[in-house]
């Protein structure tokens, strides 16, 4: 916003944080029985900032590490530990490694894109080849909008990271797992899902607990407009609490003046093309948006909640003030970019690409009103895979 001096300033980064280092291990035990174990990390961390909250970013930062079993007698896979959310479009099946990432430069994707990487115990079980569901009990953690005002009763909803975790972080204190349930479908042309999500967030207040239940349910697809050329993608996350999962960061729930948590309601959309015009070079465009509702509350003339109108945003658009609440709305981005393949032999592959994007952030009206903002970002990598075919 205007009232921070680096909305007047531009910035030029270099950074080596998304060098990546990963091993699978597999083991055919027999014709109908494959063991599976798969590590990757980055240094896309820092001490200060790791938390659990979307991708259990903990210094030397641990993307996924998990276990599968898979049963191809029974049509059945169990996996266990870290990995990308069941929640997670994929390209076909709900097999892992085949989660429909956007090709994005940008570590943190596209807004609209709704994901995490957390410890979580799935089972699938496939019906022949055209169907599959599958369940996912998956580590919670809760993104908690206080406010200004502390409620008017004694209240608990989160502590200080403890051994192990970050102390300069807060964690919430939730009852039990993320549960998310997927069916997908792969008729021949294209793969489509449908998926829900269910949560419980939890606080103490006036001395006894308080559990609120939140979640969702979505769709996607991955269609090939023109198959090896063009494909599309579209998905989609709509309801209560569930700003967790969104690339944008937005809150899952906010805190009424009683103490007791009220989920926020969100939507997160996300559609995308990928053209692939020659062996050697990839395109992409996405185009995303999350947006939240206001969830206000107010007790003797004092505003609580999310997106109150009685939040003072009068100093937003002043540099140096930090009246500012500023509590966000919405955020958009259109974004595009390519990966050249250099050179790709049996020395690996080199890989050259180029991203810009536009992002605009909307804010919820109060006194002062509600003044939006925006940035643009271009963004160039060079990466090399060297055992990559």
């Amino acid at each position: 916003m205007p009232n921070s001096s680096n909305y007047y300033l531009s910035e030029f980064r270099e950074s080596a944080h998304q060098s990546r280092l990963a091993m699978l291990a597999e083991g055919r035990v027999d014709e109908n029985t494959k063991l599976d174990g798969y590590f990757e990390t980055d240094f896309q961390s820092a001490a200060a900032s790791s938390n659990s909250v979307q991708s259990n970013s903990y210094t030397l930062r641990l993307r996924q590490a998990y276990a599968t079993a898979d049963k191809n007698d029974w049509g059945t896979y169990i996996l266990g530990g870290q990995a990308w959310s069941l929640l997670t479009l994929f390209k076909d099946d709900m097999t892992p490694r085949e989660e429909d990432i956007p090709l994005t430069i940008d570590a943190q994707y596209v807004p609209g894109f709704s994901w995490t990487r957390n410890p979580q115990f799935r089972v699938v079980q496939h019906f022949g080849d055209l169907y599959a569901a599958g369940l996912s009990l998956e580590s919670p953690q809760t993104v908690i909008f206080s406010g200004p005002n502390p409620p008017v009763v004694p209240v608990t909803f989160n502590n200080p990271g403890g051994s192990g975790l970050n102390p300069t972080a807060t964690y919430s204190t939730d009852v039990g797992p993320d549960i998310v349930a997927k069916v997908s479908a792969d008729p021949g042309w294209g793969h489509f899902e449908i998926y829900g999500l269910g949560r419980a967030f939890r606080s103490r207040a006036s001395f006894s607990n308080h559990t609120i239940l939140g979640g969702g349910g979505g769709a996607g697809a991955v269609l090939p407009i023109v198959p090896k050329l063009l494909d599309f993608q579209a998905d989609f996350l709509a309801s209560n609490g569930i700003g967790r999962y969104g690339s944008a960061g937005l809150p899952d729930v906010t805190v009424k003046p009683t103490g007791v948590l009220a989920p926020i309601p969100e939507i997160q959309a996300l559609v995308g093309l990928v053209g692939h015009p020659t062996p050697q070079l990839d395109l992409y465009a996405y185009g995303g948006v999350e947006a939240a509702n206001s969830t206000p509350f107010t007790l003797n003339n004092v505003p609580f909640g999310y997106g109150n109108l009685l939040y003072n945003n009068s100093g937003c658009l002043h540099e140096g003030s930090s009246v500012c609440a500023a509590n966000t709305s919405e955020i958009w981005q259109v974004t595009g970019g390519f990966w050249w393949d250099v050179h790709k032999g049996d020395f690996g592959r080199f890989r050259v690409g180029g991203q810009g994007s536009y992002t605009e952030r909307r804010v919820f009206a109060g006194v002062g009103g509600g003044p939006n903002t925006n940035e643009g970002i271009f963004m160039g990598s060079l990466r090399y895979y060297p055992f990559a075919p």
